[in-house]
């Protein structure tokens, strides 16, 4: 057993990060060897505007509930690698809307069967706990969401017995220091 895996409830969200880049590599390494210049970190955007397009940035971060600067950056990317262009809105000339150009359409239907592979490998590997899994994981990306998090961790922190850096900045804040 490793160390993150010792260290149990603490280490949920390294753990998180560590199959997400391991899963990440791997599906790299599929569109590689199928032939397609493509990064998995492109993905949800990709596919949004694939199934959704034109959509500005502000739409596409929250469909995808991811920020701004993220949307706009991995938008850089594939507009920099012809897939997507980002064209005025008639209506608001301040605004890009984001959508696939002839190139990333193109791309699309040869990613296709790739998507179908990599999605069944995902339930091949969850196996039997795949629903139970992935309704789990809802549950924790809306819980995050909603703050529910961080709310419980600082109700533990402040009525814990133990002198704790919140109360410290609490009565910093308090006399103005």
């Amino acid at each position: 057993m490793d160390f993150l895996h010792q260290m149990g409830e603490a280490a949920l969200a390294s753990r998180l990060r560590r199959v997400s880049e391991r899963l990440l590599q791997d599906a790299g390494r599929v569109y590689r060897k199928a032939g397609l210049d493509f990064e998995p970190r492109w993905y949800p955007l990709f596919h949004l505007l694939q199934e959704r397009s034109p959509l500005s940035v502000t739409q596409a971060a929250h469909a995808l509930g991811l920020t701004h600067p993220a949307i706009s950056q991995m938008a850089s990317l594939l507009i920099r690698r012809g897939l997507v262009e980002g064209l005025a809105d008639e209506r608001d000339g301040r605004r890009k809307l984001l959508s696939l150009t002839r190139e990333g359409e193109d791309l699309a239907r040869r990613l296709e069967p790739v998507w179908k592979a990599l999605s069944e490998a995902t339930l091949e590997i969850l196996g039997p706990a795949s629903g139970s899994f992935l309704d789990q994981l809802g549950d924790l990306e809306e819980a995050v969401e909603r703050q529910e998090f961080e709310a419980a961790a600082l109700r533990r922190l402040v009525s814990s017995t133990a002198p704790s850096a919140l109360a410290t900045e609490e009565a910093a804040g308090d006399t103005g220091a």
